[in-house]
């Protein structure tokens, strides 16, 4: 066979296998932005309904009737609602913990420890208002609750790569503007 038809031979199978190599690579690279826009829609349905959920427990613990009592300035806020019964509450924990699965499935590290954070404020609130403690503890348990929100929101933000909010006020809980103020006696401990 002459050198000239091997040449040709070469250049033939060798534009074959790049040709493969630019098809398989833009192939694999297209698939992983599908997988990662579909996952990121999944994300963002987990971080949202669990989110969602939070916030009805929170409202349900709020609405309890000592929680109530603690929290006089969230009928002056126009937001009266129901008071909680035992099976409300129950009700609304059963959906947090089912919201969190997903959210345990899904999220990033970040967004895991964040909701986390979160959810254990709320269960402290929801312990004071079981034990009736004190308007303190409740304020300090409000803010705490606040805290955890913005976390949570901005930690679910970074996961599917948001920007951050120039303003973190943005995701505090607008409810805490209503707590008592705090005694002068009990800021002093």
């Amino acid at each position: 066979m002459p050198v000239q038809t091997l040449l040709s031979l070469l250049g033939v199978v060798i534009g074959a296998i790049a040709t493969y190599a630019v098809t398989a690579l833009s192939e694999r690279a297209r698939w992983r932005r599908e997988q990662n826009a579909r996952w990121d829609g999944q994300r963002l349905t987990a971080y949202a309904e669990y989110a969602h959920a939070a916030k009805n427990l929170i409202t349900a613990i709020v609405n309890l009737p000592y929680g109530r009592r603690l929290f006089e300035g969230y009928e002056n806020a126009g937001q009266e609602a129901p008071e909680t019964t035992v099976a409300d509450l129950r009700a609304a924990e059963a959906e947090r913990t089912a919201r969190w699965e997903a959210v345990l499935l899904l999220a990033g590290d970040r967004g895991v420890q964040a909701g986390r954070e979160w959810h254990q404020s709320i269960f402290v609130l929801q312990t004071i208002v079981v034990a009736e403690g004190g308007q303190d503890e409740w304020n300090t348990a409000i803010e705490a609750v606040s805290r955890g929100r913005r976390a949570f929101y901005e930690a679910a933000r970074a996961d599917l790569g948001m920007p951050a909010s120039r303003t973190p006020e943005v995701f505090e809980w607008q409810i805490g503007k209503y707590l008592r103020p705090r005694t002068p006696q009990s800021s002093e401990r």
